[in-house]
This record gives C-alpha cells, structure tokens and sequence, in this order.
C-alpha cells in the first residue's frame, strides 16, 4: 500500500543474549540487526531492549520509538559478561509488553548457548492468551535449537537456526516487518462490496453481493489497462479499498480478488446463488484462450502515425454481429501497454485506432466475448530512407560506363576489388580510390553573342531618337510640386455669407449702366464742361489756361470721370 498513512500502533520486544559466548562478531551483528529493527518501526511504536547473561537488564524500557536516537544509543552500550539464562529476560520483556497500548505484539529472542530448564511453555502460553507472538533465533552450532524451536511453535511465531552471524540482521529485518502496517482490512459490520463496472466475468449477476469481512488492502496500478470491478465503501481511499480488479498485460490477462472464497472473509457468498457462476466465469476469463477465433476477422493499416485496427464480426448464417463488447489492448515496441478502445462503425464492423508514432512492431490482441483472443502484429517502418529496398545496381554501372570527351569510364565501387570496406584492406582500399579525381580535361562551352548585342542597340538607337525629338521641360515641375505640397483645404464659408454675397453680386449686375463709346471730340468737350462747371476754392488764384494739345492719356481720363459723373446724377435722381 503505497499511499496508506494512518498505521495502526505495534510493539516490539527484542530479547539479546549477551553471554560471554556472544563476544566479537556475534554481539556486534546482533546489536546492528537490532539497530535495524529499531530503524524500521514507526515513531508511534512502542519499543523494549533486555539483554540477559545470567541477570536481565532492561536496556531500553517500553517506551515509543519517536526519532529512535534514545534506542539506538543504548542499545550501542551493551557489553558482553556473564553466563547465560534465557527464562528472566523473557520474563521481564513479557511483563512490559504487557502494558503497551499496540494492535501487534512481537518478541524476538536471540541466544547462542545453552540455558537452564525453566517453564517457557507455560510462559509462552500466557503471551499467546495476552496476543503476544514470540520468535526464536539460534546462532551457531552450540544454541539449544530443541527448546527455541518449542519456543516460537508455542508463541505463533517462526524458528531461525543461523549457524553464521551473519545471516541475523536479515532475520530481524523480517521479524521487524510483523508490526508494520497490517495489509488485513477487518470489516466490522460486514460490508456488501459495490459494483464499478460491467464485465464479462460478471456476465449474469444481477443484483448486489454479499457483504464481506475482510480482505487485503491493495494499491490500484496506475495504468490505463487496469479495470476496477468491485470496490468495498471501507476504507475511504478509494485505491486501497479494491477488491476485484482485472489486468490485460501484453498478450495476457489477470484478476486480482482481495478477498477469500468463502473461509474467513466471504462466509455469506457460501449461500449466495451466483457463488459458483461468479468463481467459474472468473476462472475461465483468466485462462488461456483455446485460439479458437470464430467467425471473426482482424485486420491492421497505418495511416499518418496511427494504426487502425479493423474486426469483421458474422456469425454462421453468414449475418452480421451487432452490439458486441470487445475489449483490446496494445503491446509498444518498448512493451509498454497502450490504450485500445473498440467502437462499432457498421454492421458488423468494430474498429479502434491508437497512435504508432515509433518505428517497432506493435502487438494487438482483442478479446472476443466467448473468451477466446484474437491477436495481430503491426510493424511500423523508420523513414522511408532507412527502408529495405534493393540496390538499382544496373542504373549505378550505366551510369559509370558513361565516358566523358577526353577521359576514361568511371567504377562502381561496391564492385570493385576483392575485400570488402569493413576490413582493413578493404577501408586502405576505399582511400586509394580516389573519387575526385582531376585527369579531365576542363569543361569548355561556347555561345553565341549577337542576341544581346543586338537588343543593345536597339535600346541606344531608340534612346537617341527620343532625345533628339523630344524636349522636356523641368523649369515649371518644382513650383508644381511646391503648390500642390502647400495647398490647403479650403474652409467652407457658412451658408449665410454665401447667400450674402450672391445678392450682392445680382444688385450689382442689375444696376449696372450700359458702357457708352464718346467720340474724341465729345470726351474732350465734356471734360472742359466739367472743368468749367467746377466751383473755384475760396482764396484760391485764377485758373491757369489748359494748354492747346492734350495728350490721349489726360483725355481718357476725363472722358471716364465724365461717365461717372453722369451715373452718379443717374443715380441720384
């Protein structure tokens, strides 16, 4: 049970003679095994050392093992001395195991010489009344083996005969084991196990199981393949509390039942009517199949790094079998199991497909509802560049023969001498060949030049002609480019300014006089109308005489301040 945390309490008593025939190695080994034991043993246990020659010393009293420093330290200070005198220490061990508060009580008792005739029956079976089990060990050739032997039959526990010393830390590495954690779950009240899934061995049974009171605490397998079928509620880790589960390992199957078949445990499955159909199914699904096949066919493809695996189902009348539950499972090339889950697609047809992404050989087995196993063996390929194909030797020596201007057929060098390359003579051979060779004469080639000479021409004459006949102008393109740079996007005036000045510009055009052509002679009389006409500013002299000749410009210009007197007066009337 890997992940059990909760470890019921023991007590271990270790009873180590320390005689004067227990010096050197015997004693040293003694008191390392017993340093191991006390290794072992949980911090909640409870532990007590006695030594005995002809007195016994209680070395370490009944007490809980904790971190195991304060046992360990005396048990390291026991010395040799003395005769030898088994009853005491037995005693005085008995007496202090009985006050420990622990689910398991064990002694062991080691000695190597003879001790004196004492009531060890009786006391044995007063340890066995208060549930304490004693086991024997004799080192060497001159232990009284009769009586430890009588010892460990009357104390429910096991005789060891070591005639070397060093076979004794082993022996109590396994009696140590006897107070670890009990892998027997008692049920008290019975429990009825509850059913997880559907299986073939359960074909049949209907209803519920019979209640059970006990069985042996497992760990569930982390893999994929492994089927849980029933599950007893108590414990509450659901992995420990497994009491039929099923296996399918490469090309074979197994179950595991936790519990008896009806002595202890499963009394009540006795009277149950499907006790027998239920070990009888269970049987038969784990023994090996009779490689009967029946009416079914298996067939393998791989497809873009998956294989899938096809099974047509008939049965005698050449129909079709539908709703079958076949169950499968995969074999990699590093015999690692991988998951197959078989679905109907057609009538008749189940397929399932798994991921074959390394080169290897595959092995699928399926398991077929009457028991028996089909199996098939998929092999897929490395890159197609390390594939088995032969040599195209007849394409590789044509290719030699070829025999270039002014040199000589090349070889083919897998034909060509007596020793092969893995040899010696063989690899000095491969390095004297000299596939570079340079005894060719150099390659040469010629080519016309008067196409791109040509085309060269044309582009200069068709230049010439456009320079000639064509003048561009590129004063104008950099102010061009400088206004369409700078320009600006104009802001819409508002439609009220608008409209204003659209009225403006109608009054104006509507009131606007016709232009009047005058004569020369009629502008030049109307200007000195005008001028006569004009009120003289106070203070100011005589006018001077206009000279005889105007100039045109003087009298244009009289003739245009004319027409605007008369449409002032137009306007003011």
């Amino acid at each position: 049970i890997k992940n059990a945390k909760v470890i019921p309490v023991g007590a271990l008593a270790l009873v180590i003679d320390k005689s004067g025939s227990m010096s050197g190695e015997k004693l040293n080994l003694s008191l390392a095994a017993a340093r191991e034991a006390i290794k072992m043993m949980g911090p909640r246990d409870f532990i007590n050392v006695v030594a005995f020659d002809e007195m016994p010393y209680n070395v370490v009293p009944l007490e809980r093992v904790g971190n195991g420093r304060n046992a360990l330290a005396r048990v390291s200070r026991i010395t040799i001395g003395g005769g030898t005198n088994l009853y005491p220490g037995m005693k005085m061990s008995y007496e202090s195991l009985k006050q420990a508060d622990a689910a398991v009580k064990h002694m062991i008792v080691l000695t190597d010489g003879m001790t004196p005739e004492a009531e060890f029956t009786e006391l044995c079976r007063q340890m066995q009344k208060d549930k304490i089990t004693v086991s024997a060990v004799a080192v060497g050739p001159d232990a009284d083996r009769a009586l430890l032997a009588r010892i460990a039959s009357v104390g429910k526990g096991k005789f060891y005969a070591a005639p070397n010393p060093r076979v004794v830390p082993r022996i109590f590495m396994v009696e140590a084991r006897r107070i670890a954690t009990p892998v027997i779950r008692e049920l008290s009240p019975s429990v009825a196990p509850q059913r997880i899934a559907d299986h073939q061995m359960l074909t049949g049974i209907e209803g519920a199981f019979p209640p059970l009171a006990g069985f042996v605490q497992t760990t569930v397998k982390e893999n994929s393949l492994v089927e849980v079928l029933l599950r007893s509620p108590v414990p509450a880790i659901e992995k420990n509390a497994t009491v039929l589960a099923t296996w399918t390992y490469g090309l074979g199957k197994a179950a595991a039942l936790t519990t008896d078949a009806g002595s202890l445990w499963a009394g009540s499955w006795k009277n149950w009517d499907n006790y027998e159909k239920f070990f009888s199914q269970l049987v038969r699904w784990s023994m090996r199949p009779a490689g009967e096949q029946g009416n079914f066919t298996i067939a393998t493809q791989t497809t873009d790094g998956r294989i899938q695996v096809v099974i047509d189902a008939i049965d005698d009348q050449d129909e079709f079998v539908n709703q079958l539950s076949l169950y499968g499972s995969v074999v990699d090339p590093e015999l690692k199991p991988l998951p197959l889950t078989v679905e109907q697609t057609a009538p008749g047809r189940y397929v399932g497909e798994f991921a074959a992404s390394d080169p290897g050989s595959y092995f699928v087995t399926i398991a077929t509802p009457s028991g028996s196993m089909m199996r098939a063996g998929v092999n897929v390929a490395a890159s197609r560049e390390y594939g088995d194909f032969q040599i195209n030797l007849p394409l590789l020596e044509r290719l030699a023969s070829s025999t270039p201007e002014g040199g000589v057929p090349g070889q083919v060098v897998g034909t060509v001498g007596d020793f092969p390359f893995a040899t010696t003579a063989g690899n000095k051979f491969a390095q004297d060949l000299d596939p570079f060779r340079r005894d060719l004469p150099p390659a040469v080639t010629s080519r016309d030049m008067w196409p791109p000479l040509v085309v060269a021409a044309c582009v200069v004459f068709l230049s010439d002609i456009f320079i000639r006949r064509v003048q561009l102008d590129f004063t104008g393109l950099g102010v061009r480019l400088s206004s369409l740079l700078a320009r600006r996007k104009l802001v819409e005036a508002p439609a009220t300014l608008a409209r204003l000045s659209a009225k403006k510009a109608e009054i104006r055009q509507r009131y606007q006089p016709p232009a009047v052509e005058a004569p020369p002679v009629a502008i030049a009389r109307t200007v000195q109308e005008v001028s006569a006409a004009k009120p003289q500013a106070r203070g100011s002299a005589e006018p001077h005489e206009s000279p005889v000749e105007e100039s045109m410009t003087s009298r244009l210009l009289a003739a245009k301040q004319a027409v605007k007197d008369n449409r002032w007066r137009r306007e003011d009337s």
